[in-house]
């Protein structure tokens, strides 16, 4: 068995029958399932909170508050695989770590701390996302624009 995103540069002998007798090819993820691959990953995240609806006050808002619109997520993220669907999972929580340990080093009272990671933490990691790793374009462009101003 072997995988490949690159099977055009692969040697004719590699590929040839007897060798690698079945090619399947397996698509990106539609929309339904980014957002089913997102909350796979985001639900192991302690304190996580799923809701629906974006903020209309926020430009280039993944949600409300603390609660995450995954279809949002989604939605901005077309051509996204798995692997990189996670690694924006990933880096949402690191930013909520990263948040939490500042507010703890202010001297802010540990009880008054809620440890969770919010929309803005998702915006900020797709929006690292799409500027440090993918090239722009697809489905979420225009929310794309909007999270990088």
């Amino acid at each position: 068995m072997a995988a490949t995103n690159r099977k055009e540069i692969l040697d004719p002998a590699l590929i040839r029958p007897g060798r690698l007798d079945r090619i399947i090819k397996v698509d990106l993820p539609d929309m339904a399932g980014r957002e089913r691959i997102l909350q796979v990953h985001a639900k192991k995240l302690p304190g996580f909170t799923e809701g629906k609806g974006i903020d209309e006050r926020r430009t280039g808002s993944l949600g409300k508050g603390s609660a995450v619109d995954l279809s949002a997520v989604a939605a901005v993220t077309s051509g996204c695989c798995g692997a990189e669907l996670e690694f924006i999972v990933n880096e949402a929580a690191i930013r909520a770590v990263r948040r939490v340990s500042a507010r703890l080093r202010d001297g802010v009272d540990m009880n008054q701390v809620t440890p969770q990671v919010t929309a803005d933490d998702f915006e900020q990691s797709v929006k690292n996302f799409y500027d440090t790793r993918k090239s722009s374009g697809g489905v979420g462009q225009s929310l794309i624009n909007a999270l990088r101003q």
